[in-house]
């Protein structure tokens, strides 16, 4: 819905990493309200998160979006 996707964009403001946003076809920064609301969202949607590794704070948002995000890829993350 509208309203969870402002709440994901309000979540994802808050990482000190980059996240992207996607459906398949939308590439977009999961930090911008106007990008996230202009997806497709009758596609699976994906965040990418852009770290290292997954630390406390990731977490945190990560276990805070787990109800409405199907799957969520960590670029970069080191073992």
């Amino acid at each position: 819905t509208q309203n969870e996707a402002i709440d994901l964009v309000k979540k994802a403001s808050l990482l000190e990493c980059d996240a992207d946003f996607t459906n398949g076809r939308c590439f977009v920064d999961a930090k911008s309200i106007l990008g996230v609301l202009s997806a497709d969202f009758s596609n699976e949607c994906k965040i990418i998160i852009l770290a290292d590794k997954i630390d406390e704070q990731i977490q945190n948002f990560l276990d805070s979006i787990k109800e409405n995000v199907i799957e969520v890829e960590v670029a970069n993350e080191k073992s």
